[in-house]
């Protein structure tokens, strides 16, 4: 059936099946051959990429690629190489990637012109660092005479980066604090950073006053976690002082 295509004399049963798209990491580990070639390309539309050795532990270790809303509907590229030449390539949908349980590995075969490739995936869900409560304490100078302070956060594991900012500060001055309740998707990571900037609402760009850290390790543990980040900052010479 194609788009278009009018009939009046026949009756067809459509099944149906409404599968979630969720935000994660896909793992990919494509089944080669060293004897054919050399190395492996695969790339999503939206910029990722991962290439693979075949002679080493690349395609053992796995390939990942972050999975959100922008690219759940896109499809992989992939590229076969002997040298330097393309010696066969072809797509993948990335839903197909994901249609098993979570972590459980699954597989999908590309086809291509010359061969066809075996990648085996799994899906890895991201869960949610949701950070509320925030209040910073005891700033002097400069720091506590901003007019737009805000704290963006900001989780990066292999494959992916995500960054909230927080809204204008509830109030300013030595001890601001703000309402906002920042949720960050984290699969891999466990260190999440922490900036404390000037927010210029005319051009749209933070300029970065301090900045610090919070392990979440034990947040996978417990669940809840309270935390203090001691901010610093680098001076002109170098150094790095508390503010």
């Amino acid at each position: 059936i194609k788009p278009g295509d009018v009939t009046t004399n026949t009756k067809t049963n459509l099944k149906l099946v409404f599968r979630g798209a969720k935000v994660g990491m896909i793992k990919m580990h494509p089944k080669l051959s060293a004897t054919e070639y050399t190395r492996v390309f695969i790339s999503l539309e939206d910029g990722q990429s991962k290439t693979a050795l075949v002679s080493t532990s690349d395609t053992n270790n796995g390939l990942d690629f972050w999975i959100d809303p922008t690219n759940w509907f896109g499809f992989f590229s992939v590229q076969l190489f002997r040298g330097d030449d393309v010696m066969a390539e072809g797509k993948l949908r990335l839903l197909d990637c994901i249609q098993g349980s979570e972590q459980e590995k699954t597989s999908s075969i590309v086809t291509m012109p010359s061969s066809d490739l075996e990648i085996e995936h799994s899906f890895f869900e991201a869960g949610f660092a949701e950070i509320s409560n925030i209040r910073a304490f005891d700033f002097e100078g400069d720091a506590a005479e901003l007019t737009d302070p805000r704290i963006m956060i900001r989780s990066k594991g292999k494959c992916h980066i995500n960054i909230n900012m927080t809204g204008e500060a509830e109030c300013k001055g030595a001890d601001p604090k703000w309402s906002d309740k920042l949720a960050l998707p984290v699969v891999d990571e466990y260190i999440i950073s922490v900036d404390f900037c000037e927010y210029d609402e005319v051009t749209g760009v933070s300029d970065c006053i301090g900045t610090g850290a919070i392990n979440i390790l034990p947040l996978y543990k417990d669940g809840k976690i309270d935390a203090r980040v001691d901010l610093k900052q680098q001076t002109a010479l170098g150094e790095t002082i508390a503010i």
